[in-house]
């Protein structure tokens, strides 16, 4: 029996200029396919490495997407 893998995905909302909404989404329904557990970490500029630092640390995910 397969187990629940936890997936990160850390994006930067404005990178780009567009939307990242679809992206994040498509995350989302892809990992739950799966019965995997997802985390979005959305870069905001200010204390990004310590709060990604503090969310590996907390949820220990399996795969880190960036």
């Amino acid at each position: 029996m397969k187990t629940q893998k936890t997936i990160l995905l850390v994006i930067n909302p404005i990178a780009g200029g567009t939307n990242k909404n679809p992206i994040i989404k498509a995350f989302e329904k892809h990992v739950s396919q799966n019965n995997d557990e997802s985390i979005v970490y959305e870069t905001t500029g200010k204390n990004d490495k310590e709060a990604i630092q503090n969310l590996i640390a907390e949820k220990r995910p399996d795969r880190i997407l960036i």
